[in-house]
């Protein structure tokens, strides 16, 4: 499993919703090439995107961290 890490936090709303549908892009093309991949922004945007955005502690096989103009921004 790959633990796709990405920036999401924001004060604007249209910038978190942008990192939100970036990095679903960017899962939904690892699955296509066959990766299992957990996201937390992916996973969680719906419901409370800042409760879940720690490794849940699940061995996984890598960690990709996207980086996306702005990510030093994120406080997430």
């Amino acid at each position: 499993m790959i633990y796709l890490a990405s920036p999401y936090s924001h004060s604007d709303a249209n910038i978190r919703e942008k990192r939100f549908r970036d990095v679903c892009r960017t899962a939904a093309r690892l699955m296509r090439n066959g990766d299992v991949v957990f996201s937390p922004i992916a996973h969680g945007h719906p419901i409370a995107p800042c409760t879940v955005c720690r490794p849940t502690g699940a061995s996984g096989n890598g960690t990709i961290a996207s980086n996306w103009y702005g990510a030093t921004k994120s406080l997430c």
